[in-house]
């Protein structure tokens, strides 16, 4: 039986080879993230900012985090602009109403990260949950971690 190898988070070309080390601090390459998380927006603004701040405080910093407002009417647009202008893992698009599904779209066109988590606006994620979902796939590279 051979042993299992971890996924090496970043190949050569981007001089960021080897295996991230989850909960160290990593250099923020915010061109080639290991893990882009999307959150659509749709008039949030009474609960966003506590998901905001959950994704915020992940141990795994090697994140970026995709803010899709939906066409919101409240105040959520500027919750999350004043986020990315605070943290640059943090990053707004802006569109039309089109529901959720468009929503998640559109951020997954926008992701560089090498995985992909969908993060609802009223969601509340421990501060290990990325972490932890890397260690799980690098124990399972074939698999697939679903939540």
């Amino acid at each position: 039986m051979s042993e299992s190898k971890p996924v090496p988070a970043r190949g050569p070309e981007t001089g960021r080879g080897g295996t991230a080390a989850c909960g160290a601090a990593a250099p923020q390459d915010t061109d080639h993230p290991l893990v882009s998380v999307i959150v659509p927006v749709y008039n949030g603004q009474d609960w966003l900012g506590r998901c905001l701040d959950a994704i915020a405080a992940q141990t795994m910093p090697d994140l970026e985090c995709i803010l899709v407002d939906d066409g919101s009417t409240d105040g959520s647009a500027a919750l999350c602009r004043d986020l990315a202008a605070r943290d640059r893992r943090f990053r707004l698009l802006q569109k039309a109403n089109g529901g959720v599904c468009s929503a998640r779209n559109a951020g997954l066109v926008a992701a560089k990260g090498r995985y992909v988590v969908f993060c609802d606006q009223d969601d509340l994620i421990d501060p290990h949950t990325l972490e932890y979902a890397l260690e799980m796939q690098r124990a399972a590279p074939g698999g697939f971690v679903v939540w």
